[in-house]
């Protein structure tokens, strides 16, 4: 049993390293998209870093690694809703654009869920 909880751990751990590493590189990724969509206004970026600011400053104050990821998880799940109220808030987007926030979503929790099945 010890054995079984060390190991559940070790990959929660590595989960919640995942998470915070799709939300720290959502900068680069979100400038790939406006490069190949349209200009984006500073408004749109300064939303955005604030999205990015408090998903990774949520899925730290957990007490521990297990809740921590629950919060990365739920930021990820829900960024495409707090994108549409950037949408509504600024004005800006297009359907090019939800649509790779959408991929974006999918291949992060499809990365993290991989971690999942191994305890």
């Amino acid at each position: 049993m010890k054995k079984t909880t060390v190991k559940k751990n070790f990959f929660v751990k590595e989960q919640l390293e995942i998470a915070k590493e799709w939300i720290e590189k959502f900068d680069s990724y979100w400038l790939s998209i406006i490069d190949r969509t349209e200009q984006c206004p500073q408004i749109v970026y300064d939303e955005l870093k604030k999205w990015q600011e408090l998903a990774l400053n949520n899925c730290s104050i957990g007490k521990s690694d297990e809740e921590n990821l629950k919060v990365a998880i739920e930021f990820i799940k829900n960024f495409p809703i707090y994108w549409t109220t950037i949408v509504v808030k600024t004005l800006f987007g297009s359907p090019g654009i939800t649509k790779e926030i959408e991929n974006w979503r999918t291949q992060a929790l499809f990365e993290i869920d991989k971690y999942k099945n191994r305890y």
